[in-house]
């Protein structure tokens, strides 16, 4: 601890190696306790202010201690400003931010002629740079400047509405009679400095850790100056070579371009200003400012790397370089640094990234150690629970109940329904499987509702329902929930457009009552940070709406998203005591023993360098505003202040979250370059060991051992002897298939929201020849075709929800109907009766066993006298000839050993026929194929009942397994049980047999 107390008046600067905050509270606690509480603290940030605060109770050692007032000047990033209280009533107040926001974009959408959705994005961009100019300190009226015929024609329309806002935007403030954030700080620092100008404070003021990128905060530390303060800047290089200070003044990505502008602004040199006095603490490393300032060097000199000599061994001690392969071995490594650090008893640790994507995935692996940190820099409130509930709702509300959105709502941890949480999520469940699989039901869910109550009527659908609730009794439950939005669906019924009050109240209606246990009570949508948050940002929607017109309902969602994603919520429970994930603004002044350093990539750290949608690159510099890379600037000094630490880890890794390579930040390409320059091979930073660990900690230890192929042997009593003839097909080409299906009783789920299919299509068509043969079983109609038809069109009236399909299906359809119906007339002449959909069954005695065979022929041809005709539908390609010889497509001729037997309802006499009709809608519309020629059908059907028995008495064994694809070359292409057979891993790894 210092002994000294503060030093004399004047301008120092904290190297960035050097605990900064630890050094100022040290001076303050030693001075005498009369002039510490008559002494003004000015800090960056209110986050900086408790950090200052925390130190110097610490430093106390438990005495009373009368604190300085510490007050947030204020950096580009901090939200609010607090000096005097008296310059405060002087001031307007500052407008909403959400208020600002509506009614920018209502001046958007009404002079810039663009869709709600993307007015309110442009007025968030907009408002971006109505605070840059206000900082910056540049008017409007400076637009007058800007020849706008220079430009392309995008940017004259751009230029037209600045004029327009330039004109609009005054008035509305004033009829507010509030002003905008970032011009009610200019003049409440404008005010601070005027006053302590003329009446210079009798408390001595301390301006700390201040950069002064704001130009009013800037001329403010230099009345602080003036007036005989301290101003201590944080990290401002002394050492720094006159020609590379001289070009870091034209160089504004350069961390040191702040303090050129800041000292311009101050009147001084960087001679004048001062090293901290006093000795540095224990644990830091002065040797490695060297090399920081080789790697910052501006471009203009960085020709002097080549004549650096090798860096010292302190320099580079406790620096380690991480290249992971991706985001996700990355934050691992980064876990297993802070987990080793906690293991150091009273050593403290810091992950600084900017990628919020790395934060959240580090704080999980954290969690596997019951480590519990929160990221500092916050969430969107859009990506909280709450939020994204509230979303959700939206979103099911303004553009209906698609399968998707309809789960992901009702499945949300805070979705009840005014029921018990476990009963409610046995209702979704259920939901999901009785009709959200497969196509499109309905759009909305009234329709959905419709569907349920429909389906007991259906038999055939009924045949497949999987639900373990009765369809009715869901169509109750999910009716009571269709009521909860009934408020928002009148006010759809009501026009394309609504007031936003009224769309929010509807919204939140539903929400709340969505939410709401078996007790009615939704507080928990409400509690801890992120329901405090949401319930402040809809009360504001609230006061605000009526800064819009009506808006269009489909765009609600969306509308809703841009705001709420402007709203960051932030923990406000203590942190772990030794651990914490910062944002870059979070990071400023912080320290501790190891600061890691993540997701070292260009576009995150630093940021793209983007001038935004309003103006372009000529434009700025022609109003007077600084080059956006000077946000590159304060990133680099941010980079460098956590990079200074006594122990550093720069992370990075090869590929981003979603897959795609990654490009290194250009200070880490800049470190190894400076490195390589001076003899200095980079590899010796690694930390292969951590590298190894990360990348073994999820394998299982031992080699690897790849499951072998599946041969499960069921006892016989398990072994189903009740078949249906698709079964003997599986059995035939995969056993394992077999066994999924109706051992372990495993059927595959279909796609949510899936496109309708061939499936889908073979079904429509069967069920609709179905009912046409039902209906006219002994003659036809004299408009065949357009009796079909109609029955066609009742089947795909489904469809609607998808046009597309329809589009493409009904015209094949078509085609269709008119072949079927012209074959119909040809054969009808011969039949005495067509039987369709008609399910039969026989007896097969095998092993000891006796073995049901049973199966639903498409149709049956009574032709008298000659006997039957077996005929199978197919929309898709039937089986070759050679494949039902084989066994491998045994469906016809199994239904012809099923008809000789006579156990076909209503269908007896000997099989004369066995055919195909593939009805592929195409010009044709389709053809008829026998399976063989009729002297041959004997000898199929003998070959087909001798076969049966084999395949059947083989796996009736109990020490026979039903392999997976025993022989591939018969395999059905499609597998959907190839991950439970683990296929991947045993598949052509095993030795011949």
């Amino acid at each position: 601890m210092s002994e000294s107390g503060l030093p004399p008046p004047g301008v120092y600067s904290i190297d960035p190696h050097l605990p900064f905050l630890e050094l100022l509270a040290s001076a303050l606690v030693a001075e005498p306790p009369e002039r510490l509480a008559d002494t003004l603290v000015l800090l960056p940030s209110r986050r900086t202010c408790g950090a200052l605060r925390e130190l110097l109770l610490a430093h106390a050692g438990g005495r009373t201690l009368l604190l300085p007032r510490l007050r947030p000047v204020g950096e580009p990033d901090e939200p609010e400003l607090a000096l005097d209280p008296d310059l405060e009533v002087a001031v307007p107040p500052a407008i909403s931010p959400l208020r600002r926001h509506l009614l920018l974009t209502r001046l958007v959408h009404a002079f810039a002629g663009v869709p709600h959705e993307q007015a309110v994005r442009l007025a968030g961009e907009l408002a971006r740079l109505l605070d840059e100019l206000q900082t910056e300190e540049v008017d409007l009226r400076a637009l007058d400047r800007v020849v706008p015929d220079r430009f392309a024609e995008h940017w004259q329309r751009t230029l037209a509405f600045l004029a327009i806002l330039r004109e609009h935007w005054p008035r509305i403030l004033a009829a507010e009679g509030r002003l905008d954030p970032a011009e009610r700080r200019r003049r409440l620092l404008e005010l601070q400095a005027e006053r302590w100008r003329r009446h210079p404070p009798k408390e001595r003021v301390v301006a700390a850790g201040i950069t002064g990128s704001i130009p009013a905060v800037a001329r403010l530390l230099a009345v602080v100056r003036t007036i005989g303060g301290i101003v201590v800047l944080p990290g401002l290089d002394r050492d720094l070579d006159r020609a590379s200070w001289q070009a870091v003044g034209t160089e504004p990505t350069h961390p040191q371009h702040v303090f050129v502008r800041l000292l311009e602004t101050m009147g001084i040199e960087r001679e004048a200003v001062r090293p901290w006095p006093g000795p540095p603490p224990k644990g830091v490393r002065p040797a490695r400012l060297a090399l920081w300032r080789e790697s910052m060097r501006p471009p203009a000199t960085s020709e002097l790397w080549s004549r650096n000599p090798p860096f010292s061994e302190e320099a580079l001690a406790d620096l380690t370089l991480i290249e992971a392969p991706d985001l996700a071995r990355e934050a691992i490594q980064i876990a297993l640094l802070l987990r080793r650090t906690l293991e150091v008893p009273g050593k403290r640790a810091l992950l600084v990234t900017t990628n919020r994507h790395l934060a959240r995935r580090v704080a999980v692996e954290l969690a596997r150690w019951q480590i519990e940190v929160d990221d500092s820099a916050g969430v969107p409130l859009d990506q909280t629970p709450p939020g994204s509930f509230f979303l959700l709702a939206g979103h099911l509300l303004a553009e209906g109940a698609s399968p998707s959105i309809l789960l992901a709502t009702l499945g949300h941890p805070l979705a009840r329904g005014g029921s018990d949480q476990g009963q409610f999520r046995r209702y979704v469940r259920a939901l999901e499987r009785a009709i959200l699989r497969g196509p499109r039901p309905a759009s909305d869910l009234e329709g959905i509702v419709a569907a349920l109550r429909a389906l007991p009527a259906d038999r055939e659908r009924m045949r497949y329902y999987k639900s373990p609730i009765p369809p009715l009794e869901l169509a109750d439950w999910l009716a009571h929930i269709a009521s909860f939005a009934a408020p928002f669906a009148r006010l759809r019924a009501a026009g394309e457009r609504a007031p936003l009050s009224a769309l929010l109240d509807a919204h939140l209606a539903f929400a709340t009552q969505l939410a709401a246990d078996e007790n009615g009570d939704a507080s928990e949508l409400w509690t801890k940070e992120a329901g405090q948050a949401l319930s402040t940002f809809l009360l504001e929607l609230s006061l605000a709406a009526d800064s819009l017109p009506d808006l269009p309902i489909a765009v609600w969602p969306a509308f809703l998203a841009v705001l709420m994603a402007g709203v960051t919520v932030r923990p406000m429970r203590p942190g772990h005591p030794r651990i914490a994930i910062l944002g870059q603004f979070e990071s400023r002044l912080q320290q501790a023993d190891l600061v890691i350093v993540g997701g070292l990539v260009e576009g995150s750290w630093p940021r793209s360098v983007q001038s935004g949608p309003w103006l372009n690159r000529t434009m700025r510099q022609e109003l007077g505003l600084p080059p956006p890379e000077r946000h590159v600037g304060y990133a680099a000094l941010d980079f460098l202040a956590a990079a200074s630490a006594p122990e550093v880890a720069l992370s990075r890794a090869r590929r981003d979250e979603t897959g795609a390579p990654t490009v290194p930040s250009r200070w880490l390409v800049r470190l190894l370059a400076v490195l390589r320059a001076a003899g200095t091979d980079p590899a010796r930073l690694e930390d292969r060991e951590l590298a190894a660990l990360a990348a073994g900690l999820d394998r299982p230890p031992g080699p690897r051992r790849p499951c072998p192929r599946p041969k499960p042997r069921p006892p016989a009593p398990s072994r189903p002897t009740r078949l249906w003839v698709t079964d003997i097909e599986d059995l035939m080409r995969d056993p394992y298939r077999f066994y999924a299906r109706r051992i372990l009783a495993l059927e595959p789920l279909d796609p949510l929201d899936a496109e309708p299919g061939p499936a889908e299509r073979g079904l429509l068509v069967h069920r609709a020849l179905h009912r046409f043969v039902v209906r006219y079983p002994d003659g036809l109609p004299e408009d065949g075709v357009s009796q079909l038809l109609a029955i066609g069109h009742e089947l795909f009236a489904p469809l609607a929800a998808s046009p597309d399909v329809y589009a493409l299906w009904w015209p094949r359809f078509q085609r269709i109907a008119i072949w079927f119906c012209r074959r119909e007339r040809e054969r009808r002449v011969r039949l005495e009766r067509v039987l369709a959909e008609v399910e039969g069954r026989m007896a097969v005695e095998a092993e000891g066993r006796r073995f049901e065979i049973r199966a639903r022929a498409d149709r049956i041809e009574l032709h008298n006298p000659a006997g039957l005709v077996i005929v199978d539908y197919k929309t898709g390609t039937p089986p070759s000839r050679r494949e039902v010889r084989a066994g491998l497509a045994p469906q016809l001729a199994v239904e012809g050993l099923i008809a000789q037997e006579g156990s076909f309802d209503g269908a007896s006499g000997p099989v004369v026929g066995l055919e195909y009709w593939q009805l592929r809608g195409d010009e044709a519309g389709g053809c008829a194929r026998e399976v063989c020629a009729r002297k041959e059908l004997e000898d199929l059907l003998n070959i087909t009942r001798d076969g049966l028995s084999k395949l059947l008495a083989h796996f009736a064994r109990e020490d026979i397994p039903f392999l997976a694809i025993p022989r591939p070359e018969v395999a059905a292409r499609h597998d959907p049980y190839a991950h439970l057979a683990r296929r991947q891993e045993w598949w052509g790894q095993e030795s011949p047999q």
